[in-house]
């Protein structure tokens, strides 16, 4: 009886396969025919891989106007679909109205991370932080020897950490020494899907508070981060400092960031770290050094 159903079910699944490979064949022939008729219908299609051909095709024909007849496909129930949509409205004019329309509601409604990570890129206030970081040995204005005077481990315990699926905390300053970050879940310096959040790729911030010692003799600090999974931009004391983002092959190099004009000697200091992770386990994984430095 059980090798009965076995072999129904199989004839089940080739007589679908069959069926989708002549709808495919059938939409193919309409195409040929038809190119502009083909694709407006294909937008509706109920498969799913002719809906993403023709986001494509009718961007590639129509250009801007395409995408006043995509309302619908911003809830459309593939991700495949939808990332379709995102990559086509990222071809457009950051000043397009429906660029910033489309890519919103995409943000506010998709399900899906990968989608969310690539309409919130659609907006003119997208993520673009960055800063040259040298390090104080490898400053070329600096013509003194650099050792590191001490080593002060920060607390593993007492990161406060919130995930970001919008990729939009930095409009909403999550970074400053005055958020409130009273609701966010303390963990530690592990893999955040044993954490609390199981399965989540995408982007979380982390932030911590720490005393520094006193400056004494120092001539500079420098922060060692020693593996964040896979990518991070950093502040300190609400001042962006840097960033290790070699992509996704970067998630378990160490890095150092230099801080010495923005680490406050001898008071508490607070660290902000945004983390994005593509795939697999993400964060902070590694401990994460103060290094206080002296010259010869």
């Amino acid at each position: 009886m059980k090798h009965v159903f076995l072999i129904l079910v199989c004839a089940c699944l080739i007589g679908i396969a069959e069926d989708m490979v002549s709808h495919r064949q059938a939409f193919r022939a309409r195409l040929a025919q038809n190119p502009s008729a083909a694709v407006v219908e294909g937008l509706r299609d109920p498969d799913a891989v002719i809906r993403r051909y023709c986001v494509y095709q009718d961007f590639l024909r129509n250009g801007p106007k395409s995408v006043d007849g995509w309302k619908k496909l911003v809830s459309d129930p593939d991700e495949l679909v939808q990332l379709a949509v995102a990559e086509c409205l990222a071809k457009l004019p950051p000043e397009n109205p429906q660029r910033q329309v489309l890519g919103k509601a995409l943000v506010e409604t998709s399900k899906f991370p990968a989608v969310i990570r690539q309409a919130s890129r659609l907006d003119a206030s997208a993520f673009n932080f960055y800063r040259n970081n040298v390090r104080l040995k490898d400053d070329p204005t600096y013509d003194h020897i650099v050792e590191i005077q001490d080593s002060i481990e920060l607390p593993d315990d007492r990161w406060l950490m919130c995930t970001d699926p919008a990729e939009t905390g930095h409009t909403k300053n999550w970074f400053a020494p005055d958020f409130d970050d009273q609701a966010w879940t303390t963990v530690k310096c592990e893999a955040w899907e044993g954490q609390g959040f199981p399965g989540y790729d995408g982007v979380a911030w982390y932030r911590i508070r720490f005393a520094a010692p006193p400056k004494g003799n120092c001539v500079g600090a420098e922060l060692k981060f020693g593996a964040v999974d896979e990518q991070a931009w950093v502040w300190l004391n609400g001042k962006y400092i840097g960033q290790h983002t070699i992509g996704p092959e970067g998630w378990d190099v160490a890095f150092w960031l230099n801080i010495g004009d923005e680490i406050a000697w001898d008071a508490e200091n607070l660290l902000v770290v945004r983390v994005e992770d593509s795939k697999m386990a993400g964060g902070i994984w590694k401990p994460i050094e103060l290094q206080t430095l002296i010259s010869k």
